[in-house]
């Protein structure tokens, strides 16, 4: 035992210290945010899937009144879904005999995360379903751009304190 203290200077000793201590702050860091990103996508996709059922509400609304079908209720909005992402969702309507009138198509302007990091995100899909008059209403929770965008924070913020924690031990070199 004596021998391996004798070498070890000060300075790798040290060196040793601030190297244990980063990967501690380094993996808390990590697991702080994955435990809280757990939580922010949980009320995004709840927040999301309320906004696109009040819409499918209103669209029902429409089409138990003066409007022949389901088309004819989303009006303008149609096209408007049809073309852009949704964020969160996915809405699909369908006529009476099956046959989609509008799918929406998902946000896919993100980097993809690696599967073990979806794993561990991507709770039981939540799915809303309504039979109306016209046919079926479907709104399903789409968690893949939040888990995307947490994946590209947590690279980053983790990059970040790596960086950060070599050049406080190149510092500790040099100073000691």
């Amino acid at each position: 035992m004596r021998r391996f203290r004798t070498r070890w200077t000060l300075k790798w000793r040290l060196l040793a210290l601030f190297a244990a201590f980063a990967v501690v702050e380094t993996v808390a860091a990590t697991a702080s945010q994955v435990i809280r990103a757990q939580e922010f996508i949980e009320d995004e996709l709840v927040a999301a899937m309320e906004q696109m059922i009040l819409l499918a509400d209103h669209v029902m609304e429409h089409g138990d009144q003066a409007v022949p079908n389901y088309a004819v209720a989303l009006g303008p909005s149609r096209a408007a879904l049809q073309d852009r992402p949704i964020r969160h969702v996915a809405l699909k309507i369908l006529d009476r005999s099956g046959v989609v009138v509008l799918q929406t198509r998902p946000d896919e302007n993100h980097w993809t995360p690696p599967g073990w990091f979806i794993a561990l995100l991507d709770n039981n899909t939540k799915e809303w379903r309504r039979e109306g008059s016209f046919g079926t209403i479907i709104v399903t929770a789409d968690p893949q751009t939040e888990i995307a965008e947490t994946w590209e924070d947590m690279v980053t913020v983790t990059g970040v304190v790596i960086l950060l924690n070599i050049a406080m031990m190149l510092l500790v070199y040099v100073l000691v």
